[in-house]
């Protein structure tokens, strides 16, 4: 890593390693000692040319003259120091120099220049001793990328080539740097580490587009060299450096006055690209990538620019995305912060975090996030500003790409990107906060909706959760549609998200089933699709007891609304309005007069609950008796004669026992014409038998 981070640094789009386990010549060399660090060994080329500012660099331990540079990442670690874990003495060519470092002085001390840490030879001035005398040094080098000390032009070598011999075990013994021995199987791990975090190491590199790697065998001229693996990054767009624009704008003001200048505000840029690994037993892989970086000005997060120009408020986050039936399918990854390259810390979330961290000089952490209260140091600023926005900006840019789409495979995934309360490490814990208050201060769509539509997470609402633990699926989508139609931005917000909401001290809308019932369907029932009319009551009558509480609200609700149909036109009625079809008082009413439940309303428990709301079953109120008479008045023959027998025998075998309290109706049944009579003959003739008898 920190290789590629020093070629990233001097410009180089490309870089290549090998792994070279040929013995090279060990005689003419510069010193007998130097005959040990000829035998295998890792090469890294890359396409840029030292500098004499490169030069000055890697010469400092951890890479300290980077540090006033923004520009240069290695200003986040060790640098060139990192290669001695593997070797002793590490040596380059660059431009027209051979450089060789022996920090420890053991094995071309004789030859250095003072208290230098090595050995810089101008190839061109010196190629005829090379030739002659130093065959051992251009060995190693030739036709290795391209590289050949004996051919070189004036301009030199137009690129930079590393050799990094291996510790043997004999020269582990007496180093004084290391006594780590590199073999064929540390060799290996590496290479494999190297395979898998390939494709993610150019993420965020600002100028590196390829990473190959490739080993000679023994024995091997280096025409012969096999590719083992080879990264690609292939740019889909034309993104904007946000930091160069940043030192461009006024890099001097901010050093001189430690604060952005008033003018550079919040800046965000979009990247697409996709990375193309293939190699040697290896499949051709293709990962395509979402980066959305954010310059922050300092207004969503304070002061930040309290400190020299080096740190500067940038930050970046990257989705992988995978394209699916036309729709790009955020997909999850492992969670690693990155200062341009990997760090060795690990987050809980399901995307890259890239930034000008502050970091301890080894790479290997923060160096403030881990007290929760200091947040306001330059690291729990720069998460709450600039990597947050960008996380948000991410979301942003998923919606755009696949055209605010509701297709349920895309918004599972999308909602799986949200940092959530579940997520323990430093990091999360110092984003989500920040995360959800930007999502409810700014209003930004990022919840979709079950009409299919994108809104804010202030604006949406879900069901409650006794809502949807009592109500079943089939009944709860008629729900859905009914709060749908009636203005209700209802969404299916995942359990975790809308625990975060509440642990942040926010709250995302709840509709309880009271509130639905209340508002949304029985305002409307007359104009409801009978069979979905149907379905919502007959659930509610059967499930009374578990949705009604203490207030009885349900069933005031029920009881003052028409909501249940009738035979045989299925009128609507009230339940106090219904004759159980079931009961002796179904003989007072005929079918036609719309009172007895249809029979979907037959089953016990439905029928149980209408009696509870006054669906009468047992006995008349006195009002209806009197009603009950006067329906037989419009009615003649057999029909009356059976109305009316009817109601004489409820009234006296039912509705008068037990009770002295009926005076009135005894008094207004005395006078109401509801019994039928015989009918007169006006002045009857009898015949007189003696009219027929003859005297």
């Amino acid at each position: 890593k920190e290789l590629i981070q020093n070629a990233d640094d001097a410009g180089a789009t490309e870089v290549k390693f090998l792994l070279d386990w040929r013995q090279h010549p060990r005689e003419n060399l510069f010193t007998d000692e130097l005959a040990y660090w000829q035998g295998p060994a890792l090469y890294a080329y890359n396409d840029s040319v030292f500098s004499d500012e490169d030069f000055a660099n890697i010469c400092e331990l951890g890479g300290a003259t980077k540090r006033c540079n923004p520009l240069k990442i290695g200003r986040f670690g060790l640098g060139f120091c990192a290669t001695y874990h593997i070797t002793d003495v590490p040596s380059f060519v660059s431009r027209t120099q051979l450089t060789i470092f022996d920090p420890h002085r053991q094995y071309i001390s004789e030859i250095m220049a003072g208290d230098s840490p090595g050995l810089c030879v101008d190839i061109l001035e010196g190629r005829s001793d090379l030739q002659d005398y130093l065959s051992g040094h251009v060995a190693v080098y030739e036709d290795l990328f391209g590289c050949s000390l004996t051919r070189l032009g004036k301009e030199g070598f137009k690129g930079t080539l590393f050799r990094f011999p291996f510790r043997t075990q004999e020269l582990a013994e007496k180093s004084k740097i290391s006594n780590t021995v590199i073999d064929q199987s540390n060799v290996e791990q590496l290479t494999t580490m190297l395979y898998g975090a390939a494709d993610t190491l150019l993420v965020f590199l600002r100028n590196i587009k390829t990473i190959e790697l490739y080993q000679l065998p023994p024995n091997c001229h280096p025409s012969g060299m096999e590719q083992l693996l080879s990264v690609t990054k292939k740019q889909l767009d034309s993104p904007s450096d946000l930091i160069q624009r940043y030192v461009k704008h006024d890099i001097q003001s901010a050093i001189e006055a430690t604060s952005a200048p008033d003018s550079f505000e919040m800046n965000e840029a979009t990247s697409r690209f996709f990375v193309v690994k293939q190699g040697k037993d290896i499949a051709e892989e293709e990962s395509h990538w979402l980066v959305v970086s954010v310059l922050d000005s300092g207004s969503t997060s304070g002061p930040l620019y309290t400190k020299s120009v080096e740190h500067i408020p940038f930050a970046e986050v990257a989705v992988r995305v995978v394209e699916h039936n036309s729709h790009w399918i955020p997909c999850p990854v492992k969670g690693y912060l990155y200062c341009f390259l990997p760090l060795p810390i690990s987050t809980d979330l399901n995307v890259l975090v890239n930034g000008y961290f502050e970091i301890s000089k080894d790479r290997r952490s923060l160096t403030d996030i881990q007290d929760k209260n200091q947040t306001d140091t330059w690291n729990a600023k720069l998460i709450s500003g600039a990597v947050t926005t960008a996380f948000l900006g991410v979301l942003a840019e998923l919606l755009k790409l696949n055209r605010s789409s509701c297709e349920a495979g895309f918004v599972e995934a999308f909602y799986r990107l949200w940092p959530t309360i579940l997520e323990k490490d430093a990091v999360s814990q110092l984003l989500v906060p920040h995360f959800f208050s930007h999502l409810f201060h700014d209003r930004q769509p990022v919840v979709p909706t079950m009409g299919q539509e994108w809104v804010s997470i202030s604006s949406a609402c879900v069901l409650d959760d006794l809502f949807k633990e009592k109500v079943p699926k089939d009944i709860c989508s008629s729900a859905v549609e009914l709060l749908l139609k009636s203005g209700y931005k209802l969404a299916d917000i995942p359990t975790s998200i809308q625990a975060t909401v509440r642990q942040v001290r926010q709250s995302v809308t709840l509709v309880s089933f009271k509130e639905y019932s209340t508002q949304c369907l029985f305002p409307v029932m007359d104009t409801l699709n009978e069979t979905v009319r149907d379905e919502q009551v007959l659930f509610i009558l059967r499930q009374m007891k578990r949705l009604d509480d203490s207030s009885k609200w349900l069933a005031d609700l029920m009881g003052a609304n028409k909501c249940v149909p009738c035979e045989p036109e299925s009128i609507l009625v009230s339940p106090s309005g219904l004759i159980d079809p079931n009961s002796p008082l179904a003989c007072l009413y005929n079918r036609d007069e719309e009172r007895f439940p249809t029979s979907d309303y037959s089953e016990e428990a439905v029928a149980a609950s209408l009696r509870e709301l006054g669906m009468k079953h047992h006995k008349l109120r006195d009002s209806q008796v009197i009603e009950r008479a006067l329906s037989a008045q419009p009615l003649g023959g057999d029909e009356v004669k059976e109305r009316v027998s009817n109601i004489l025998n409820y009234l006296f075998g039912t509705h008068l026992i037990g009770s002295s309290d009926h005076v009135q109706l005894l008094e207004d049944l005395s006078g109401l014409a509801f019994l039928p009579a015989a009918v007169t003959c006006g002045s009857p003739h009898l015949p007189w038998s003696g009219d027929s008898v003859q005297l």
